[in-house]
């Protein structure tokens, strides 16, 4: 159990926990599966007749062994060598060879789990889906945290973390020497803890690495010693040590139990079919197909059968998703694919419903949210915590043209052609300083001299570098007076309204004393009936929460600014 000490040696193991329901002949890959050699271990001797009895009826203290033995093609490297300086041949081709051993291991409620252990090249046979994503992560952050009083108690080599924000991708940190969580770049509200190694806390184990397998050294001496570590490994995973120093880790929580995801999916359309318009659930364009420096948007948007000649939809609605939900089951409702146009009219990419949608939901009084197309368990308590600071985020006074569908451009050029003498349109237009890459001060300069950023209300990925935009103009602009000096020669130009203009550079030019008052917009184009700022998605806020935060710290006023369609 966690209190025994596992011995240390050099031989270096990874093992993995399969998910509940799955058996260890359908864990592996099918181009695995007619190359393996199964074997059984029982009662301290190899019993390969029994391979078919402790499948079905597998008792602690088994082993289930699955050997594999493959040619492995030479790399190219070699190849070439030994086409060109006639290198042996005996040398040019080479065998892969691994195993897996399976160790049925009671579970707190009698449930038999399997462990499976990998040696070689055992690890790229098991099959994704059938391991728990988060057994190694578990096991290591409570063998890391043992015996720490918090965070800074902690000696952590790697990190590697999941960013929603501003762009999705995976980040890994390596230390050349214990360090503490904090002396990584993670930030607890948004990133998704997916490795850590760090040296354990329990006696004699040394270094670990924990992400969806666990990898450590001990030491075995035959297979009788598998099933005792795996008890161990079960209790630590389960063991809550871990609370004190990484408990936000908790707060998101990707949903893995594919009859959870299920449940999910069936609730998602229900709630849709029910309660149409329903607040829990919206609707979000897919606005990140193309890179930011691809000057193609969408524009038009085509429903399944849908021919691309007559592509003219503009913008996606809760009441267009709500026809394709009705009358269909929950999966061809949410796999339904939606197909997306560029001005031009030409294809960007399809999206399938569910990844078009957001939604918060409750689940066997378990709360969840949809992201990207993705469920997660969150806790309540941070949900709540997140909403509580939006709450805090004043609603801006000014009055905005409505929002009819199309890209953001499209609505700023009209914004600035409906209000001639109320904004100043300067979207596209970049402060350029030495050694900076171009940043664009807002969208729109209001007459009271407000900055507003426009974005349609879609991906998270998307709408963070619109709050990473805001943040990263506020800085230039309070620190710099050359990024003022360009702002002001951008308004003197654009600004139709001599007035306007004058309104516009006294604002900016009170940007160099740092109590000045100067209001920050975020103006999200949508479908809001009904709906609050609250109905965007979790990391959105999350993304907004943060950057108001720091853009009030610059002595700067956050607002916001919900622009609807016409009704």
């Amino acid at each position: 159990m966690p209190g025994s000490p596992l011995s240390l040696r050099n031989l270096s193991v990874s093992a993995c926990l399969l998910r509940e329901g799955w058996e260890p002949a359908e864990s592996l890959s099918t181009t695995a599966q007619d190359d393996v050699v199964w074997g059984a271990w029982r009662d301290s001797a190899p019993l390969p007749d029994l391979v078919d009895e402790i499948r079905t009826h597998p008792t602690f203290g088994d082993v289930l062994t699955a050997e594999l033995h493959q040619q492995r093609r030479p790399p190219a490297w070699l190849r070439l060598l030994g086409a060109t300086t006639g290198m042996p041949s005996t040398i040019l081709g080479g065998e892969a060879s691994g195993a897996v051993l399976f160790c049925p291991v009671p579970d707190d409620d009698g449930v038999l789990r399997w462990i499976a252990w990998t040696f070689g090249t055992g690890s790229r046979w098991l099959r994704r889906p059938a391991t728990e994503p988060r057994f190694g992560l578990m096991v290591a952050l409570n063998l890391v945290a043992r015996g720490a009083v918090d965070a800074r108690d902690l000696g952590l080599r790697e990190v590697a973390f999941h960013q929603p924000s501003p762009y999705p991708q995976r980040t890994a940190s390596r230390s050349a020497r214990l360090t503490p969580v904090g002396g990584f770049r993670l930030d607890p509200r948004s990133d998704l803890l997916a490795v850590i190694a760090g040296r354990s806390g329990a006696a004699l184990l040394g270094d670990v690495r924990g992400g969806r397998p666990i990898q450590l050294h001990t030491d075995v001496t035959s297979p009788d010693d598998l099933p005792l570590l795996s008890v161990d490994l079960l209790a630590y995973y389960h063991a809550q040590d871990y609370h004190a120093a990484f408990a936000w880790v908790d707060n998101i929580v990707p949903v893995s139990d594919q009859l959870v995801v299920a449940k999910l999916r069936q609730a998602l359309a229900d709630t849709i079919r029910a309660t149409p318009n329903s607040p829990n659930v919206d609707v979000l364009l897919p606005d990140d197909f193309t890179s930011r420096d691809d000057e193609r948007s969408v524009s038009y948007i085509l429903l399944p059968h849908e021919q691309k000649r007559g592509a003219c939809r503009t913008t996606l609605t809760m009441p267009i998703i709500e026809a394709l939900i009705i009358g269909a089951t929950a999966d061809e409702g949410l796999d339904a694919d939606l197909r997306f146009l560029d001005h031009a009219y030409a294809p960007l990419g399809p999206a399938t419903v569910l990844e078009c949608l957001t939604a918060e939901l409750e689940l066997d009084r378990e709360h969840y949210i949809l992201h990207d197309g993705d469920f997660y368990r969150v806790v309540p308590a941070f949900i709540e915590g997140i909403d509580a600071a939006i709450d805090r985020i004043p609603i801006s006074a000014i009055v905005l043209p409505p929002y009819r569908g199309g890209r953001e451009d499209t609505y700023n050029k009209d914004a600035g052609k409906a209000m001639p003498s109320e904004v100043v349109v300067l979207d596209r237009e970049l402060i350029r300083l030495p050694g900076e890459a171009g940043i664009e001060a807002c969208d729109l300069i209001h007459k009271n001299g407000a900055l507003i950023h426009v974005k349609r209300k879609g991906r998270s990925s998307v709408f963070s570098h619109l709050c990473f935009q805001a943040s990263n103009s506020c800085r230039v602009l309070r620190s710099s007076s050359e990024a003022r000096s360009q702002v002001t020669d951008m308004a003197r130009t654009k600004a139709t309204d001599p007035k306007l203009f004058q309104a516009v550079a006294a604002t900016i030019a009170g940007l160099s004393k740092y109590g000045a008052a100067c209001e920050v917009t975020f103006a999200i184009l949508g479908d809001w009936r009904d709906r609050t700022v609250r109905n965007l998605p979790l990391f959105s806020r999350i993304s907004l929460v943060e950057t108001t935060q720091a853009i009030e710290s610059m002595g700067f006023q956050p607002t916001i600014a919900l622009i609807d369609q016409p009704s």
